[in-house]
């Protein structure tokens, strides 16, 4: 791996462990900076070799080294999705404004993703702003394509516009459907966030993703009995994972559908 990518990597594994700490947290937000985390199980103040991000976890053998408790297998794994995010995003994009938006987006996303795990909620704190900012970032884009006399603006507009459009509607459409027993409100504005962020046509693709993505999962849990009908399953992981997988291979994957059926 070159060294930017690893940097890259490395900042990812930094940025994931604080998002950790906000998935947590985020109820609290105005601790995140002032104050030192601790284990969740017995208040513990954490040392900054507890908090290396992956590497503490597997020198602790995945417990808390005061209380002995068992560590959630979550921080890991959003320390290594981050990474993986954040790679992806240097190879898509480079380095370059556009990259910085998305990761930006895409933390927000996650953190809404784990926190939904979680809680079974879907938290608004960062879906609002995660549409604030990507709305706003298309707009520049467009002003700023618009002083060059051309109609990319005006399209680039259109396309963001209608991804949420579609994303909003496509998932209120189930809301009311299913009278809010199949996914609540919260999903609606995740949908929204997603097309703000991916556009059109690439939110089909998230979407598509999402639901293909839950009803594995959901079949999974029934078969080993992990779940049953009446359980509640959050479907903001999924969407956000379905996001992802649009942000990175909507193209190819359109381009391909394309094919094969005609």
């Amino acid at each position: 791996m070159e060294g930017t990518a690893l940097l890259i990597v490395l900042l990812g594994l930094a940025i994931g462990s604080f998002l950790n700490a906000a998935i947590y947290r985020l109820d609290q937000i105005d601790t995140l900076l002032t104050e030192r985390s601790r284990c969740p199980r017995c208040k513990k103040k954490l040392s900054w070799w507890e908090l290396v991000p992956v590497i503490s976890y597997l020198l602790l053998r995945g417990k808390c080294y005061g209380c002995k408790k068992p560590i959630s297998i979550q921080y890991p794994l959003v320390e290594i999705t981050t990474a993986l995010f954040f790679y992806l995003t240097y190879v898509y994009f480079g380095l370059a404004m556009h990259a910085a938006f998305v990761a930006f987006i895409g933390c927000l996303l996650l953190i809404t993703a784990f926190y939904d795990l979680n809680r079974l909620l879907v938290p608004y704190e960062t879906l609002v702003p995660a549409i604030v900012v990507g709305a706003s970032y298309w707009i520049t884009r467009a002003l700023l394509n618009g002083t060059s006399g051309g109609t990319d603006g005006v399209n680039l507009l259109i396309t963001y516009a209608l991804g949420a459009l579609v994303g909003g509607l496509a998932l209120g459409a189930l809301v009311l459907m299913g009278r809010r027993k199949w996914m609540g409100e919260g999903d609606v504005v995740v949908a929204v966030a997603m097309g703000i962020f991916v556009g059109f046509p690439a939110i089909i693709v998230a979407l598509f993703s999402a639901f293909v993505l839950g009803a594995f999962v959901s079949m999974i849990l029934l078969a080993f009995k992990s779940a049953t009908m009446k359980d509640a399953i959050p479907f903001a992981p999924f969407l956000v994972l379905g996001t992802f997988i649009a942000l990175f291979f909507a193209e190819p994957i359109i381009s391909w559908y394309m094919t094969f059926t005609f």
